[in-house]
């Protein structure tokens, strides 16, 4: 829904300034979630920066709401922490400010790891408003890696096999961050879950 100009190097993105990158390279470069983050962390009137710096800070996002979902606990949030949940929802009824939404989730996760995990459906709540509720599911109740993990291995693994090792290693702490650990063997790469 943003409307707003990207910039990318102070310029607006434009087909006719030759600035642009297409949502199909991005969201594989990227990813969706940092893509959706980057893009509610300014208001949907206003630029927004496209850059390597502001879609880092995004997918550090990313790993912290995942980093967060493990410490949750299922059910109800404490009751104390409700006016987090008002503050987010009352910044979107406000002309959809998505900002100060987002600081009343990030203010919710800083609680919630302060106290070592809380029920977590407030947070849910607020995080499907934007499509990112998925961040919050753990690996499936075998132990088996999500379909989010395989493609990350699978990203990895054609990295590599194009001596791209930064975005490999970038890949592998990227998996690391979301619980599993790459083990490389004969046999060929299996993720593990990281031992907490």
């Amino acid at each position: 829904m943003h409307n707003g100009m990207l910039q990318l190097g102070g310029e607006k993105m434009a087909k006719s300034v030759g600035n642009i990158e297409s949502l199909h390279d991005a969201v594989e470069r990227w990813g969706r979630d940092a893509l959706i983050l980057l893009f509610v962390s300014g208001h949907y009137r206003q630029p927004i920066q496209y850059s390597e710096e502001t879609l880092g800070a995004a997918r550090t996002g990313v790993r912290r709401l995942r980093e967060a979902a493990r410490l949750l606990k299922p059910g109800p949030s404490p009751d104390d922490m409700a006016p987090l949940k008002d503050r987010f929802f009352a910044a979107l009824a406000d002309d959809f400010g998505t900002p100060e939404a987002m600081a009343a989730v990030w203010d919710w996760v800083r609680e919630s790891n302060r106290r070592g995990g809380v029920g977590g459906d407030d947070l849910r709540e607020m995080l499907s408003v934007f499509a990112l509720d998925n961040l919050l599911e753990a690996a499936s109740a075998d132990g088996e890696p999500d379909d989010v993990a395989r493609d990350l291995l699978e990203r990895r693994e054609q990295a590599r096999a194009a001596r791209d090792f930064a975005e490999a290693d970038r890949l592998r702490d990227e998996l690391h961050a979301s619980g599993w650990q790459v083990r490389d063997s004969p046999a060929g790469p299996e993720l593990v879950r990281v031992e907490r």
